[in-house]
């Protein structure tokens, strides 16, 4: 459920002891849209850490969902398209300790940010984000939304019983638990890199 993948040994961003929540100290830049990561970037912000909410200039939002995600985050707007944006990006990356990235798959790389990038920006980043699929799976590259997740992990079939049309669950429990899994996935990298250094994918 929750993979780690560590790269270089870079010890320049230690955080030491945290002197009031478990998270103190800690800077997230937050990339995320809709439910899941944004839950996720809310439950960090809720233990402690600095989330910096980076929403760009224009695109769509549902205001109570945007709402809810953004609770306890500074929000900022830049526009990853534009060199003033990614210049002041790459700041903002340089003195981070995580990147939660919601884009679609493929959509980050494409705007210049693969993993070498990230990695010769700041060798001590984590980088993460709640996934549909599994690394490596057939269905690494497909977009994933709650209904689609509901109905491969035999919920649907679940709550359809007995019925002759398929019900979803109207709470997103895969959302929701995706969000505390990015929380614990975040706290379990932080502690590994405190101790070993370097890049890691979580």
């Amino acid at each position: 459920i929750i993979e780690f993948q560590k790269r270089g040994n870079s010890h320049s961003r230690k955080l030491g002891q945290s002197k009031s929540r478990l998270l103190s100290g800690v800077r997230v830049l937050d990339l995320t849209n809709v439910i899941a990561n944004p839950i996720g970037g809310r439950l960090l912000a809720k233990a402690g850490a600095d989330v910096i909410n980076i929403n760009p200039v224009t695109g769509d939002f549902i205001l109570p969902i945007w709402i809810e995600g953004s609770w306890g985050k500074r929000n900022i707007r830049l526009d990853l398209k534009s060199q003033v944006g990614t210049q002041r990006f790459k700041e903002l990356l340089s003195t981070a300790d995580v990147l939660i990235d919601g884009h679609a798959p493929g959509a980050f790389e494409r705007l210049g940010f693969d993993s070498d990038t990230l990695f010769n920006i700041n060798p001590n980043l984590i980088r993460t984000g709640v996934s549909f699929a599994p690394r490596g799976s057939l269905w690494e590259k497909r977009r994933g939304f709650e209904q689609i997740a509901q109905t491969v992990t035999g919920v649907t079939h679940a709550q359809s019983e007995g019925s002759a049309e398929p019900h979803y669950t109207p709470m997103l429990i895969n959302d929701y638990s995706g969000a505390y899994l990015l929380l614990a996935a975040v706290a379990a990298a932080l502690a590994q890199r405190e101790a070993e250094g370097g890049y890691w994918d979580a």
